[in-house]
């Protein structure tokens, strides 16, 4: 990976991009495998965090409460 990273051939396409995420800070990912003019690509958000989308997915999408949620936290299901 350290080669990859390090590349010049890499670098002068820019594939890696840096990304500020919140528990790492700056980091360096992968980006784009290809370079389209007419549609430029770019990373929008950094990977999510553990746990970062629970209220979503249990909450708007499966339904379950507030307290629901608290409770499978307190038993460790979440």
């Amino acid at each position: 990976m350290k080669e990859a990273v390090n590349s010049e051939l890499l670098a002068a396409r820019e594939f890696f991009v840096e990304v500020d995420h919140p528990l790492a800070g700056k980091i360096k990912f992968p980006g784009a495998p290809y370079k389209l003019s007419e549609t430029p690509w770019r990373i929008k958000h950094p990977a999510p965090t553990i746990g970062e989308h629970n209220d979503e997915i249990y909450g708007k999408m499966l339904g379950y409460s507030k307290q629901d949620l608290a409770k499978f936290k307190q038993i460790g299901v979440i």
